[in-house]
């Protein structure tokens, strides 16, 4: 059919020209409309059928060029190749940055060496099968130890004995570092029983509630035997405690009554003398003053014990042959001592009174002495007279 608009020829079936897009055939007839009459139905006339042309379709746009979508693919594709290389770019350096970060908050307690070597600088090596007693020697703990602010760490070192006693220890606070240090403890080996000894470095640090910790041990053998040094403080040691058995001992003979002032001023000079003392023979005569001290007060004690129970014994053995005598006294009006003496076993004594005849008790005889010797003995622990005697003089002066 033949457009009547633009004179394109369309296929017979087609409505609208494929050229210009008018109508094929019959010219469009618009249609009135037919207004409303009230109170009137509208006519029910029918009216012819008319076609309606469909509006015309919208033009396409026109298609680009086949060179500029492959240019447009292609720049889409490096704009969004350097957008993902810059985000994994991005990601990366943060996540560096974080790993940093983390890192640099991380506990590190790490020991990376423990060694024993001499403490003097000659340069001498050191045979741990064969370490020596008397010798200056130096345990060094090379660590890493680093913590945020706030945190705290620890370094401690133990050394124990064969049977796994503590024979010494040390402890070190440490600061936070990035770098390896490198801590010295120094000690000697006084004493053993042919053993070998384990030191022992324990690294301990800690931020609030997270905690790290590492340790490491280095065993060395001592051969038996006491080295000079610990001869020279056991001496020390005995003679310092004799010192204080002497003080009290001195006091307590003081206190009964017993002179010590001169022992007194013995003490404070080996006091004195023990804290000078270098070498053993020194210290060994401050021991055996201070035990010579301690002696003379139990001598001195002893002493007085024994003075004590002599006098007692004096006293119980005089009564007995004062009652003796008086009782024997006869024509006297009365008796008195004239001599009494005791062996030192204080078993045996002898003594002599004297009594005076007096005109009350005898006027013919008045001035007559009589003298009465008396033996006696300590029999059960009582004072018995053993042998009586006596003796009359007219002459007033005592024989």
């Amino acid at each position: 059919m033949k457009c009547r608009k633009c004179g394109s020829k369309n296929a017979g079936a087609m409505k609208f020209c494929t050229n210009c897009g008018a109508p094929l055939g019959e010219p469009t007839i618009p249609m009135d409309r037919v207004p409303h009459t009230h109170g009137k139905p509208p006519s029910t006339a029918e009216e012819p059928t008319r076609a309606f042309a469909q509006p015309p379709a919208p033009p396409a746009p026109p298609a680009a060029p086949p060179a500029a979508k492959a240019g447009m693919k292609k720049a889409t594709k490096v704009i969004i190749a350097v957008v993902v290389a810059l985000l994994v770019l991005g990601g990366a350096a943060a996540g560096i940055i974080i790993w940093k970060v983390v890192e640099s908050n991380k506990l590190i307690a790490e020991i990376e060496e423990v060694d024993l070597s001499r403490a003097d600088a000659d340069g001498r090596s050191l045979d741990l099968k064969d370490v020596p007693l008397d010798e200056d020697l130096s345990f060094e703990v090379t660590y890493l130890a680093r913590f945020k602010k706030g945190g705290k760490g620890t370094l401690d070192v133990t050394i124990v004995d064969g049977s796994d006693e503590q024979v010494w220890s040390d402890s070190y606070k440490l600061e936070s570092s990035d770098d390896p240090r490198t801590h010295e403890f120094t000690f000697a080996m006084l004493i053993s029983e042919g053993e070998t000894f384990k030191a022992t470095a324990v690294l301990e640090i800690s931020n609030g509630d997270e905690k790290a910790e590492d340790s490491r041990t280095l065993e060395f053998y001592v051969k038996e035997g006491k080295g000079e040094e610990a001869t020279l403080q056991e001496a020390r040691d005995a003679a310092a405690a004799k010192i204080e058995e002497a003080k009290g001992v001195v006091a307590e003979t003081g206190a009964a009554g017993i002179d010590t002032s001169d022992l007194a001023q013995q003490l404070s000079t080996i006091e004195s003398d023990l804290q000078s003392a270098t070498t053993e023979d020194e210290v060994q005569k401050v021991y055996a003053t201070a035990e010579a001290i301690v002696n003379e007060c139990n001598a001195r004690k002893a002493a007085a014990a024994d003075q004590a129970a002599r006098e007692r014994d004096i006293a119980a053995c005089r009564r007995v042959m004062y009652d003796y005598a008086y009782a024997e006294k006869g024509n006297c009006e009365d008796v008195w001592w004239v001599n009494f003496s005791m062996n030192n076993e204080r078993t045996s004594a002898t003594g002599k009174l004297e009594g005076l005849v007096t005109v009350h008790t005898d006027p013919d005889r008045a001035g007559q002495r009589t003298y009465f010797f008396l033996t006696a003995e300590k029999r059960g622990g009582q004072w018995v007279v053993v042998d009586y005697s006596y003796e009359h003089i007219l002459s007033t002066t005592p024989p």
